[in-house]
């Protein structure tokens, strides 16, 4: 079998377009198009990284290019307009509506709440052009008003949700049995506003206008796709779109993870995480637990959030983990000796090395804006720089940012689960592919998440057999592999957001 030869790479800014084939970065212009059997040819799309935190590519919306970022935590298209300039970031990266022949608005509008931030949108259709996949009549969000201080930096003007296409409806109902609830208190208490009649009339009708539209993936006639990230700080990252399902791949490549039943994200059932034996130990040290023994967690994977995120135990012993490595003379420039983060994920074991969870931090500029945003899921922002005299005193003349990179969420689902979230990290030591399986009447003929399919990948992002993975060579492997996070750029999940609204 042959490596997909047409990919979405994610590329550093000014840098070419390119694929990850059989050759790393092979420009896709030398790539000849081969039939393969039933499947279509696997389509590459490099995402830029942008300080270690999020990793956009580009997409064509009426033409013009738009930075986007490729998130599975999400479920819609939306681009920041011309028509919010003052809180979109910069406006001459912004699309314009105006300048597109093929643009039509739409009549619904609607909000957007994530955790960096929430957006006002106005229904809108252009063409859609993603690598050489086109939809000429796409239906997006067209972003006029945000409340997001991300924004402020201008790294990417559009979000392309790729999580299961039904849950845009499921949550388009849910806001509408609230929006019908809210309406009802106000009428019965004769405080609505004709503004607020028309808000709810617009929410309640929205979930019967989106069965009426087909979803991103449902017109490019996705049935899997792929996501890998670049282990080496600022290296590119790759989405393969149309990509080989894994059941077409060598048997020892990939391990197949069934997405959990009624979830709304690409989701599993996590069980036993602990903080493992490190890669310079010869034998396994005693282990530390992590949670999710005695009942099951849920592992959500989201390619749109910077960090892993956990729960506040979770994180208070990776806290106290690394300081107590840290005063025994830990050197941030060798992690080797840091515990790998082990779990089981629909009854496979998976194994994270320590750089998915440390690396160094920077604040400043631009990330001052972001602090009150970030810093009820990353506390240790505030106590760094009261720790940093004593810390200076200790370790010397040192490297002062190197810091625990995860972040803390204090969720559970209805079922009492907790959830842990697996953000870009994971998908810098996994090639990951997401499978669907054909809509039928019941979810409005969009494609329904199935079964996600994980490989360890090379330092290109192939993936690899289990015989040929690295596995914990990449702890031995040192700063250059060790995340260089902006923390202005850091993404916070949308789950986070979506469930505390």
């Amino acid at each position: 079998l042959r490596e997909p030869h047409l990919v979405t790479n994610t590329q550093s800014h000014g840098a070419a377009e390119a694929t990850a084939p059989l050759l790393p970065w092979e420009p896709l212009s030398s790539r000849a198009l081969f039939p393969r059997r039933e499947f279509i040819n696997p389509v590459p799309s490099e995402s830029q990284e942008i300080g270690d935190a999020s990793y956009v590519g580009t997409v064509y919306v009426g033409g013009q290019p738009v930075q986007t970022i490729m998130d599975t935590g999400s479920f819609d298209l939306l681009i920041f307009s011309k028509r919010c300039v003052m809180q979109c970031g910069k406006a001459r990266l912004l699309y314009d509506d105006k300048a597109s022949s093929s643009y039509r608005q739409g009549e619904a509008f609607t909000q957007h709440n994530f955790g960096s931030g929430s957006t006002m949108s106005l229904e809108a259709y252009d063409s859609l052009r993603i690598g050489p996949l086109v939809d000429p009549n796409q239906v997006f969000w067209e972003v006029y008003d945000a409340d997001m201080p991300i924004l402020y930096s201008g790294t990417f003007q559009g979000i392309l949700g790729l999580g299961p296409p039904e849950s845009s409806i499921t949550l388009a109902k849910r806001d509408a049995t609230e929006a019908k609830s809210e309406l009802k208190d106000r009428v019965a208490a004769g405080t609505v506003t004709e503004s607020q009649r028309e808000a709810a009339k617009n929410y309640i009708s929205l979930p019967s206008k989106l069965k009426e539209t087909k979803s991103i993936v449902a017109m490019l006639k996705v049935q899997c796709f792929s996501i890998c990230l670049g282990k080496a700080s600022g290296s590119p990252g790759v989405v393969v779109w149309h990509d080989y399902p894994p059941e077409a791949r060598p048997k020892d490549m990939f391990t197949t993870v069934q997405v959990a039943p009624e979830s709304l994200y690409w989701s599993a059932e996590l069980r036993g995480v602990d903080l493992g034996h490190s890669a310079s130990q010869h034998q396994a040290s005693s282990r530390i637990d992590l949670g999710c023994k005695d009942k099951s967690c849920l592992a959500v994977l989201d390619s749109g959030t910077s960090l892993l995120v956990m729960p506040r135990f979770a994180y208070e012993e990776v806290q106290t983990i690394f300081s107590d490595w840290r005063r025994n003379g830990g050197d941030c420039n060798d992690l080797s000796d840091l515990p790998n983060i082990e779990f089981s994920m629909g009854g496979t074991l998976f194994s994270l090395s320590p750089e998915s969870y440390v690396g160094n931090l920077k604040v400043d500029g631009d990330a001052y804006k972001t602090l009150p945003n970030l810093t009820p899921f990353m506390p240790q922002l505030v106590e760094q720089s009261m720790r940093r005299e004593q810390e200076a005193e200790i370790l010397g003349e040192g490297d002062h940012t190197c810091t625990p990179l995860v972040m803390v969420m204090d969720m559970d689902l209805e079922s009492e689960q907790r959830i842990w979230i697996l953000g870009m990290p994971f998908f810098r030591q996994y090639y990951t592919t997401f499978s669907y399986q054909h809509g039928n009447a019941s979810t409005h003929g969009r494609p329904v998440a199935r079964s996600m399919s994980f490989a360890r990948s090379d330092e290109h992002c192939r993936p690899t057999t289990k015989s040929n993975s690295t596995g914990e060579a990449v702890s031995a492997a040192g700063s250059l592999y060790r995340m260089q996070v902006d923390a202005s750029k850091i993404h916070i999940p949308q789950l986070h957001k979506r469930h505390t609204n």
